[in-house]
């Protein structure tokens, strides 16, 4: 048996055209998207959440998908369950959920229907796929780390309450105090 691998006589003709094939199309033939989506859930600190989208759209760009965004303002009168619906009606492969707080985070689960979904900074507490910092460790050994240094004075700025990570250094640094 001789078996003709065809795909360098294919691909050499592709990059002397210029040709980029269409995703959207694709997905359509093969009933699975090359997209991922990200909703944020924002808050008054954008700037951890920025720094995660762009880790989040390099690998996806890394393993050829697309990154579709959409964000919600916590402090806008919009339900974010409108900005999960934005996303799913695109037929996503996966949902990624960008949020500083707790609140309304199981409606997105309920509402994800079986759509590969992952948290990130946040997320409900019985739910498997979940990135957080590990502030409150990181807090706790700061704190320790200057007591053992014999500072007796230690100013803590956590953050704003009711977000999980300042929520989390706090909690740390008081554990070490």
């Amino acid at each position: 048996d001789v078996v003709i691998h065809r795909r360098p006589l294919v691909v050499q003709p592709m990059r002397e055209l210029h040709y980029r094939p269409n995703l959207y199309a694709r997905s359509l033939v093969t009933r699975s998207s090359a997209t991922i989506g990200v909703l944020i859930i924002s808050d008054s600190n954008l700037a951890g959440s920025l720094k995660i989208l762009t880790e989040i759209s390099v690998e996806a760009t890394k393993a050829n998908f697309l990154t579709s965004i959409t964000s919600f303002d916590k402090n806008a009168d919009v339900d974010p369950r409108e900005a999960m619906l934005r996303l799913l009606d695109q037929g996503l492969a996966g949902i990624v959920v960008i949020s500083a707080r707790k609140e309304g985070l199981d409606d997105l689960v309920k509402m994800a229907n079986g759509i590969p979904l992952v948290f990130c900074k946040a997320g409900p507490d019985r739910f498997d796929y979940h990135i957080k910092l590990e502030n409150e460790t990181a807090a706790y050994r700061a704190t320790q780390q200057l007591l053992g240094l014999g500072h007796t004075k230690i100013a803590h700025f956590s953050g704003p309450k009711g977000l999980i990570d300042s929520d989390d250094r706090r909690r740390g640094f008081e554990k070490a105090m």
